[in-house]
């Protein structure tokens, strides 16, 4: 594990005193969880399956086991936003997490 990453929760989507739209520059994010990670390309069915869709960017991340990671989260990795698609434990061991993430456009 050779990567760091920040988990982020994002933050409200609207003003709760307005009910106005807040611009995506101006959300506060929670950091929910930072840690290492190594990250691996699709190999193998799910690289032609990302391919045959034209997904441009996908990456997994392997990270220790961390429980309450959902899909409503985002990751920062190198100052780029990827959406978690899947969050994949390995409930027999509970040694790891397999993040599956695509990079926000």
């Amino acid at each position: 594990m050779n990567e760091r990453i920040k988990i982020m929760i994002p933050g409200p989507e609207k003003d709760p005193d307005t009910g106005y739209p807040i611009p995506e520059k101006d959300r506060k994010d929670d950091l929910f969880y930072e840690c290492w990670s190594e990250p691996s390309a699709p190999k193998g069915r799910e690289f032609y399956e990302a391919a045959a869709v034209q997904a441009e960017q996908q990456i997994d991340h392997k990270i220790r086991w961390k429980t309450g990671i959902t899909n409503d989260m985002y990751v920062l990795w190198h100052e780029v936003k990827y959406n978690i698609k899947a969050v994949l434990p390995d409930y027999a061991y509970k040694k790891y997490v397999i993040l599956k993430l695509e990079v926000i456009q």
